[in-house]
């Protein structure tokens, strides 16, 4: 199962992988996360929750690799990886290195870690002073 949601207020895309994606699922995926990279401005952050994501086949991570490719082209600045399963956590990994994306990856533990997250990266954006705290 996936979900991906897009929120260009704060420029910010989310990325929900739950369980095993075969072919069709990662191909619907891969179409929703490039129409969404494409409503979002280059300096875009993808909080990307695979905590309850099972590794895949050869195929399916051949897409995946692709989309990271994609989102880094179109200006994705860092990643927010929400992880649970350590082997889903590794091929993710993986496909981001074989991609050759040029953005960071951040890996925390909850969604709501990746939250906070954001919103320091929002905050340190506008030069508020809590930023650094």
């Amino acid at each position: 199962m996936q979900q991906i949601k897009v929120d260009t207020i704060k420029n910010v895309m989310y990325i929900f992988l739950k369980g095993f994606l075969n072919e069709s699922e990662v191909k619907e995926a891969v179409s929703q996360i490039k129409r969404g990279a494409d409503q979002l401005k280059p300096g875009f952050v993808i909080i990307n929750d695979i905590s309850d994501f099972f590794p895949v086949s050869r195929k399916v991570s051949d897409e995946i690799n692709k989309v990271q490719a994609y989102v880094s082209q179109k200006g994705c600045k860092k990643t927010i990886r929400v992880v649970g399963n350590v082997l889903s956590k590794h091929q993710v990994k993986k496909c981001h290195e074989a991609a050759q994306a040029g953005y960071e990856v951040i890996e925390v533990d909850t969604l709501d870690e990746a939250e906070r997250y954001l919103n320091r990266i929002n905050s340190e954006k506008k030069g508020l002073p809590w930023a650094a705290a």
